[in-house]
């Protein structure tokens, strides 16, 4: 069992406020007309230390005048309280006591509310050092992958990238946020591999986590433990998007050096595989040079002047894949007849739909 110091626990109420750093005197540097919400606040630390009976008092309150915290909304409710008969005493009594709470609920929004907790100015410095160590989080506002269902490589790639979004949330708030994770059988079975990771264990607990929930679905079992390795080499490491806005959506091309595909000669007609791996590999090779292969940036036009593909017409389908659709047909236009572009369309699409890389 954890045992808590009384230093730990001041800490930890002075998270909670806004204005109150534990400071011995109010700083000159608080925003202006907010002294009181410090002086407000240090009392409430002080009273919840000490164990003051005038704690007991607020939560009373809080429960007789039905105050409530909204979503995301920080404050204990004793603190609420506090602020609520402060607030009465200077300006309530003057109406029914429903719509003093109804003003007090405002005031409370628009004047106390303005500031962010300790806790929250804590994560915000936390947040870019967290979100450097992932792989598919940049701190982006949406998932880039949301939109894109073209790719199984990139449906992973999706859920890659809100588990670590998740992560770094939960831990800019608290570096204990998912040490629940390392306490499953799973983490234990792999302890001593994670800990050899670059990458932080309690994240890779995350992931992990995640697919053995998907294998329970599918499968009512856990995953073994060199079925989990493998998800996490094969698929976590390897899906990580190349550098590129164009390179985020491919499906075949991950930086390999060597073509993992049998020559498409070898294999069923349909099966291009091999051709659409050096495809895009030559494209991100193009992309490093920063010579873009014009051809690709108006290969959209002239490829839809060749063929009615739907896939052109599609509003819902991500530009970027409209132009690595147009660059294959442009491509295989020096040895496909056009009638055949729909095709080899078809191929590529489906190939994005049914890559099973990742199985090997």
């Amino acid at each position: 069992m954890t045992h808590y110091t009384k230093e730990d626990r001041r800490c930890y109420l002075i998270l909670q406020c806004r204005y109150y750093k534990g400071e011995a005197d109010a700083p000159k540097s608080l925003p202006e007309g907010t002294t009181l919400f410090w002086n407000y606040e240090r009392c409430w630390v002080d009273w919840s230390l000490k164990g003051d009976h005038t704690m007991k008092e607020l939560e009373e309150d809080a429960k007789i005048f039905h105050l409530t915290s909204e979503a995301g909304d920080m404050t204990p409710l004793s603190l609420k309280s506090l602020l609520f008969n402060r607030f009465m005493h200077w300006t309530g009594g003057y109406q029914p006591i429903e719509k003093d709470i109804i003003s007090f609920e405002n005031w409370y929004r628009t004047s106390y509310r303005q500031w962010k907790t300790n806790r929250e100015h804590r994560a915000d410095k936390r947040r870019p050092g967290l979100t450097a160590k992932c792989r598919y989080y940049k701190g982006e506002t949406s998932n880039p992958w949301e939109h894109v269902s073209f790719s199984s490589i990139n449906n992973y790639r999706r859920t890659y990238w809100y588990l670590e979004k998740n992560w770094v949330e939960g831990m800019s708030m608290s570096y204990h946020a998912f040490d629940h994770e390392l306490q499953t059988q799973l983490y234990k079975n792999l302890e001593d591999y994670i800990v050899k990771q670059s990458t932080p264990r309690t994240l890779i607990a995350l992931i992990l986590g995640w697919h053995n929930h998907v294998e329970e679905e599918s499968s009512m079992m856990e995953l073994e433990r060199d079925a989990a390795i493998k998800c996490y080499e094969d698929m976590y490491l390897r899906f990580t998007p190349l550098t590129d806005d164009l390179a985020r959506y491919f499906g075949f091309y991950l930086g390999e050096k060597e073509n993992p595909y049998p020559p498409y000669y070898e294999t069923e007609d349909s099966n291009y595989y091999s051709l659409f791996w050096m495809w895009e590999e030559m494209i991100f090779e193009s992309l490093k040079r920063k010579n873009y292969l014009k051809p690709i940036r108006d290969s959209i036009d002239e490829y839809s002047q060749m063929s009615e593909c739907p896939i052109m017409k599609d509003e819902k389908v991500p530009k970027e894949i409209k132009v690595l659709d147009a660059y294959m047909g442009l491509m295989a236009g020096k040895w496909l007849p056009y009638e055949d572009f729909d095709k080899l369309h078809k191929s590529y699409i489906a190939g994005l739909n049914i890559n099973t890389l990742w199985k090997k």
